[in-house]
């Protein structure tokens, strides 16, 4: 498949490996804790199933994903799931989410100002933006776990366009409007994923 080709699918649409799935669910851990109760939450790049909001749907009031290809079938009520694209002008209203979510999807995007511009426009007065994206020290470790040995999806690492450090990740949301004051950003996963909160 060529790299061009992988952007026409969601994560998840075409299955994953033992190791993918270890790794998304290490991603859900670190933001869910991050997720107050009963907060309306959008997650950007959903997957194709919605995985973290059906996980958080007993915890969330609601929940909105949206992605390039969704699943017709979601198995909580209270999670809805649209097919669009996150890096132009959302189909959301101003002022709307408590929470807005996203991950390892910035680092995929064409226009990530304007995915950050979007996020930081649909949150509320007070909400909050959480998303992870691999650090720099990441990219020959997934390069290698990818295209040598195999064990990840080596289409989702073929379409990484970038990879950002703290000080450019920092840059970036408080160029779309966020707070430098209210941005703070972590490494995890032995620093090989940034885990930023960031706050409106």
């Amino acid at each position: 498949m060529s790299n061009d080709d992988s952007r026409k699918i969601s994560f998840g649409q075409d299955g994953e490996s033992t190791l993918d799935r270890i790794i998304k669910m290490l991603r859900f851990n670190r933001i869910k804790r991050n997720i107050p109760s009963q907060s309306c939450v959008l997650d950007l790049g959903c997957g194709f199933r919605g995985d973290f909001l059906v996980a958080l749907s007993n915890h969330i009031k609601s929940g909105l994903g949206i992605d390039m290809s969704v699943s017709s079938e979601v198995t909580a009520d209270n999670i809805s799931l649209k097919t669009g694209i996150v890096d132009k002008r959302l189909d959301v209203k101003d002022d709307s989410m408590d929470v807005v979510t996203s991950l390892a999807l910035i680092e995929h995007l064409d226009d990530p100002k304007t995915f950050l511009s979007e996020s930081h426009r649909v949150l509320k007065s007070g909400g909050t933006l959480l998303l992870t994206t691999p650090s720099i020290k990441a990219k020959p470790i997934l390069e290698l776990l990818a295209f040598r040995l195999k064990v990840i999806s080596r289409v989702e690492i073929a379409d990484h366009k970038r990879y950002y450090s703290k000080e450019t990740l920092e840059n970036a949301l408080v160029d779309a409007g966020f707070d430098k004051s209210k941005v703070s950003i972590l490494p995890f996963q032995f620093g090989n994923n940034l885990f930023a909160r960031a706050e409106k």
